[in-house]
């Protein structure tokens, strides 16, 4: 045997030995078709819901553009686990509908601060319009983090009408009046 061919022998049963099996019993992770369908669903009425606070903000006579939506990154606009770095379609619709409304799209994600440069891009590139991003300081718990950043943007002035993630910690602690809370099944999804 040549020496590369028993590298690559040994790399692949080290790979093979590293990666334990499901435990039995556990639940498999959906599909992706499934998964986006699960979207679908829990972004339901979202985009309706929009164009009413819209409506409901000019009627009382307040600036549209002092509405926003706050969105979680990943696996809520950009489908980490799924299609890495791919728009989540429904949530896309739901930034571009606001922006359309004149509303502010503002993300909040408990990615280090050091990463956001390559985030704006990534958001960017995924055809979101961007106008703040709000990453965790170092240190900070995942659910600080997530309130703090809700909590800097209703401190300039800005209503949340929207707020959209996957997990528990993007909702926790208000500071918003309406959530759509995408599947994370059990937390499998991070």
């Amino acid at each position: 045997m040549t020496r590369r061919l028993l590298l690559a022998s040994l790399l692949l049963v080290l790979a093979a030995v590293s990666v334990p099996p499901p435990a039995p019993g556990a639940p498999r992770m959906p599909t992706q078709r499934q998964w986006e369908a699960d979207v679908r669903e829990a972004t339901a009425g979202s985009l309706s819901y929009l164009k009413r606070r819209a409506r409901f903000a000019r009627a009382r006579g307040v600036p549209v553009r002092r509405l926003a939506v706050n969105l979680d990154i990943d696996n809520t606009v950009l489908a980490s686990f799924y299609d890495h770095g791919a728009p989540v379609r429904p949530v896309l619709r739901i930034a571009r509908t606001a922006d359309d409304l004149g509303m502010r799209v503002f993300f909040n994600s408990h990615r280090a601060r050091r990463t956001w440069r390559t985030t704006y891009r990534a958001l960017r590139r995924a055809g979101f319009p961007v106008d703040r991003l709000c990453l965790a300081r170092r240190g900070e718990a995942l659910q600080h983090s997530k309130r703090r950043c809700r909590a800097g943007f209703t401190a300039d002035g800005f209503r949340l009408v929207v707020n959209v993630g996957n997990r528990r910690t993007d909702l926790v602690g208000g500071g918003y009046d309406r959530a759509y809370r995408l599947p994370d099944y059990g937390g499998r999804l991070g």
